[in-house]
């Protein structure tokens, strides 16, 4: 369904770097600049990482490299003090780095080079033409309301409809957006998480019955796992390969790798690896 594209013609969008380029032109704490150059220099080193691409041979590099930046980031000199630092909602400590992952693998592999498809944080149609709530819409209202998601990281497809009720003469004109995949980042996954995004879930799978909905967190709560093992839903990802803990295992390639196989099994229609336990990281 979706092909291979050069190496060469791929661009690279960091989120992390753009959170941290805006960052550096609006900060104006002389010791917060520091910090941001300092913090640059580090993410600098997981850039260069994929440069050219993200690569079978440099998965297992990645994944050092995002362990070693997300320890760093842990640093106490980094967090709001007398003197500077950054308060603890700022994006700076967030898993936006999480979504670079995924944007990695959705434009290693090109897919949004297929026509119509578009990648980012975007809404999904709900209640669309092909399946209206009642017939009274219809015949209330021709052109009858369209719902949307709330703003979510996701792979959808667009189309563009053109149709009239028979026997009127007036078309209407709506673009929908199909959810292929929608993606959910956390430090630590959690129940009330879960309970949200599974409410989701049933709604994209309302719209597009073969949506799939994706969580990738770096620790998940072990009281969870339980309800995972019950749910068809929502495939789960965990990064640190643990529970949540003091202490943390680095990042695993290996789960990073199951990632891009599940994605690609996806808009391929492979058939896909059922996992489920907390050592492979991967609960599917």
């Amino acid at each position: 369904m979706f092909g291979l594209r050069d190496e060469k013609q791929m661009e690279k969008n960091m989120h992390f770097s753009e959170i941290l380029k805006k960052m550096q032109k609006t900060e104006k704490n002389a010791i917060n600049q520091m910090y941001l150059n300092e913090i640059i220099m580090k993410w600098k080193k997981v850039e260069q990482v994929v440069e050219n691409n993200l690569t079978k041979e440099n998965v297992d590099l990645f994944a050092k490299s995002l362990t070693d930046f997300t320890k760093e980031m842990t640093n106490k000199k980094f967090r709001i003090n007398k003197t500077g630092g950054f308060k603890s909602s700022s994006d700076l400590f967030s898993v936006k780095y999480i979504d670079d992952i995924l944007s990695l693998i959705i434009e290693k592999h090109s897919i949004t080079k297929e026509k119509g498809v578009y990648w980012g944080l975007q809404t999904f149609s709900m209640n669309s033409l092909p399946c209206p709530e009642n017939i009274e819409i219809l015949k209330k209202n021709k052109n009858f309301d369209k719902f949307k998601s709330p703003k979510l990281l996701q792979l959808v497809k667009r189309l563009d409809l053109q149709y009239r009720i028979v026997g009127t003469r007036v078309f209407a004109k709506q673009t929908l957006s199909i959810p292929i995949i929608i993606f959910y980042t956390y430090r630590n996954f959690h129940e009330e998480s879960f309970i949200r995004i599974e409410h989701l879930a049933k709604l994209a799978k309302k719209t597009y019955p073969k949506a799939k909905t994706i969580v990738v967190a770096e620790t998940i709560d072990k009281d969870l796992v339980s309800i995972l093992k019950s749910t068809d839903l929502v495939s789960v990802f965990v990064l640190r390969r643990q529970y949540k803990s003091s202490k943390t295992n680095p990042i695993s390639s290996s789960v990073i790798n199951g990632l891009e196989q599940k994605i690609l099994s996806i808009v391929n229609d492979s058939p896909k690896i059922n996992y489920s336990e907390i050592e492979t990281g991967i609960f599917d």
